[in-house]
């Protein structure tokens, strides 16, 4: 099959096509693609396609005659028109089913393939650099999100809010005079006692502190912890400083132990990101984040605050804005049909994973698997917490689960597939690397069923919290020469 190319000297005067709200979905794949072949078939690649916060694609109706996808997809030289337009709406939608979709903020296109007789997905979820974003459900404890001023600041601190040049919501956090010679911290945001969080409602009594933030002053971001058995008790636990000056990490505080801290810098905006994860030993949690001095405050001294979030779980989810109580963001449900895309063995599949967090959310996040599969027609693809390996399942018919496991952890980017047999021999691999073969003879799906992406439920059940892209199946059983080579 023929396939379409970037058009390499548009890319290298501008990698980057910037989107503002209202442009056309067409127009974006217009705008890196040229009409270099027509095939018997399509295939779309999208690259470094970036729309900003705030800016998003509308939604694509099928009374949408503007539309530019002939010039981005590769389609029977009978669909096109002389103008290069294909015929007609819906005889696009026979190429691509699910074009109409909305695009919220921070969507970025980069090497996602709709491929012909592989997959047709519908894309209505956020892509971010690393691919489809899906997450679990989540609630922010800091209110007032639009608010820097009401996110919870000492008294000796001015707030005023400011945006950036991406379109984020920031505060700048300025001490008073009456903070000079101060060396204790500042709060910028904190959680109300009255939205202190019940840590038993989470399996592992996880809280999770992050935001961005940055300033030009020798200053330090804390991000403190209190807690208690109940709201009359409550005292401090433990913080954790991060110098500005050279991203240092100091934790203090009996639990310090209980920690974890990781700490980014985007070398282009500025903006340095910081998450600091607390395994909680109480009951009810608080959490406070605040800069403070290296030695002692001096006349000036200021910190520049962005998307504050503190939230029950292992790792820090995507921002949630709050209003006067705490907000809560649905799970993400993604799923494609079986029809077309599986059925029975042979088969081999591929994708790209990230994740960001050091430990699984929860016991095993899954990466897909068969929505209300028949017995002996189940397959999952999932991380297991206790092992921090990739794994798969294949049911026999008698419902039995055989699995088949990386052997290694699980990388924060990783490739991971796996080839299942005719025979009934499976193995996944990773990283180009085969795991150990298993034997499950399974029968594969006889009826139309959903292959569903990051997660089982509406109420979050086992939520990846992390990125797919570039998912290919394969109808047949690859050697693994040949997936290490795609890898």
């Amino acid at each position: 099959m023929s396939r379409l190319k970037p058009n390499s000297q548009f890319l290298n005067e501008r990698p980057d096509i910037v989107l503002t709200k209202g442009s056309p979905f067409g127009q974006a794949i217009n705008a890196i693609f040229k009409q270099d072949a027509v095939a018997e078939s399509f295939h779309c690649l999208f690259t470094d396609v970036v729309c900003i916060p705030n800016g998003f694609i509308e939604k694509v109706a099928e009374s949408d005659t503007e539309l530019f996808l002939s010039n981005a997809f590769e389609c029977p030289l009978t669909e096109r028109q002389s103008d290069g337009y294909i015929q007609s709406i819906s005889r696009l939608n026979e190429y691509i089913q699910p074009l109409a979709g909305q695009f919220m903020n921070d969507v970025y296109f980069d090497s996602v393939r709709y491929e012909h007789n592989s997959l047709q997905y519908l894309a209505s979820h956020p892509f971010v650099r690393e691919g489809l974003l899906i997450e679990g459900a989540r609630t922010n404890f800091l209110i007032n999100g639009s608010v820097p001023a009401n996110w919870g600041r000492s008294t000796n601190v001015t707030a005023t809010a400011e945006t950036d040049s991406y379109g984020f919501l920031y505060g700048k956090f300025v001490i008073d005079d009456s903070a000079v010679g101060g060396t204790g911290g500042c709060n910028m945001a904190s959680v109300i006692t009255a939205n202190v969080i019940d840590t038993t409602q989470h399996d592992e009594q996880y809280v999770t502190a992050s935001c961005r933030f940055r300033s030009s002053n020798d200053v330090r971001l804390r991000i403190r912890f209190a807690g208690g058995e109940d709201t009359s008790s409550l005292a401090f636990l433990c913080d954790a400083y991060i110098k500005l000056s050279d991203m240092s990490v100091t934790k203090t505080g009996g639990d310090a132990d209980k920690l974890t801290v990781s700490v980014t810098t985007d070398s282009i905006t500025g903006w340095n990101r910081a998450v600091v994860t607390y395994k909680s030993t109480v009951t009810l949690v608080t959490a406070q984040i605040q800069f403070a001095p290296v030695s002692a405050f001096v006349s000036g001294d200021y910190m520049e605050l962005a998307t504050p979030q503190v939230e029950l779980g292992t790792n820090a989810s995507s921002y949630i804005r709050s209003d006067s109580t705490p907000s809560t963001r649905a799970s993400d449900m993604v799923s494609i049909t079986t029809k077309n895309n599986l059925a029975r063995p042979p088969f081999s599949f591929l994708l790209e994973l990230h994740k960001d967090w050091f430990r699984a959310p929860n016991s095993a996040p899954r990466v897909w698997d068969i929505a209300n599969a028949k017995i002996g027609q189940s397959v999952i693809a999932a991380v297991n917490r206790g092992s921090n390996q990739y794994y798969m399942s294949l049911s026999k018919s008698d419902g039995a689960y055989i699995n088949s496991a990386a052997g290694v952890k699980l990388t924060d980017n990783a490739t991971i597939g796996a080839v299942v047999k005719g025979d009934g021999t499976f193995h996944v691999i990773m990283n180009g690397a085969p795991g150990s073969d298993a034997t499950c003879i399974y029968g594969g799906v006889t009826q139309d069923k959903n292959i569903r992406f990051g997660g089982q439920t509406s109420d979050g059940t086992r939520h990846l919290f992390g990125h797919i892209r570039n998912f290919r199946i394969w109808h047949k059983a690859l050697t693994d020469s040949q997936l290490s080579e795609i890898v």
